[in-house]
């Protein structure tokens, strides 16, 4: 009797072990063996720019363009662009430049020269005598050796980081766009390049550098934006691609 009882209760153990077993299979969702396309994630960049990972574009900011304009309204930054950092021949072109009043035949003065890389550079030429300049024999005056940059230069921002002082490190992918280069395309505005260079199809312009940069955001007496360089330098190779903008324009 005992032994009937203990395989009776045996079964009966046996029954709602299947049953429990049996929910637990049918209760669960079901998985697909399909695979699932993974969702994209927003990439953020070092100015906390949005880009997504199909388009590779980030958005056009009042930097990037503040910028981008600066130096095309500048392009006395194009006697700054090679490896040697600030010296006092480039310094000079940069002022010969700028100067409103330049006179090839009578010269500038050297205070004159001294107003403007005091202002952008925060220090005066040493030796007027070098590869861009030259002391005018017999006066005082300073004029250029005789040179000309058949270019132009088109900077846009790659990375950008504020130090707490103020003082800005920045690097750029910097086109110097030989003039002749456009006698052989369609004419184009100056808007149409932009959307161009800013939106990443540069192929026909040929491919940028990086330049990197230190300086400091001023103000005028007029009240003009202005960049003081602390230093200028190309630090890289031609490279073949850049994260392109999207313009809003």
């Amino acid at each position: 009797m005992k032994k009937y009882l203990l395989s009776v209760f045996i079964a009966i153990v046996l029954i709602f072990t299947l049953i429990g077993c049996s929910k637990d299979v049918t209760d669960k969702p079901t998985v697909s063996t399909k695979p699932q396309q993974e969702k994209s994630e927003p990439i953020v960049n070092e100015k906390n720019q949005i880009a997504t990972d199909s388009t590779n574009k980030i958005e056009l900011d009042e930097t990037v363009e503040k910028y981008y304009n600066y130096f095309r309204n500048n392009q006395q930054i194009v006697a700054l662009l090679d490896q040697n950092g600030l010296t006092d021949d480039k310094l000079a072109a940069f002022a010969i430049m700028s100067f409103d009043d330049y006179d090839y035949e009578k010269g500038n003065t050297k205070e004159e020269y001294d107003v403007v890389t005091e202002k952008y550079f925060g220090r005066k030429i040493k030796n007027f005598n070098n590869g861009m300049s030259e002391i005018i024999p017999g006066t005082n005056m300073v004029r250029a050796t005789g040179w000309s940059f058949d270019s132009g230069v088109y900077m846009i921002l790659k990375s950008y980081k504020e130090e707490p002082s103020g003082i800005k490190n920045v690097e750029f992918y910097t086109f110097n766009i030989s003039d002749s280069v456009f006698f052989d395309l369609p004419q184009k505005s100056d808007a149409e390049i932009k959307n161009d260079l800013l939106s990443g199809n540069y192929s026909v312009y040929g491919n940028p550098f990086i330049v990197e940069m230190k300086f400091e955001e001023k103000t005028d007496e007029n009240g003009n934006f202005y960049l003081k360089y602390l230093d200028v330098k190309a630090v890289d190779d031609i490279v073949d691609k850049i994260i392109p903008y999207s313009p809003k324009f």
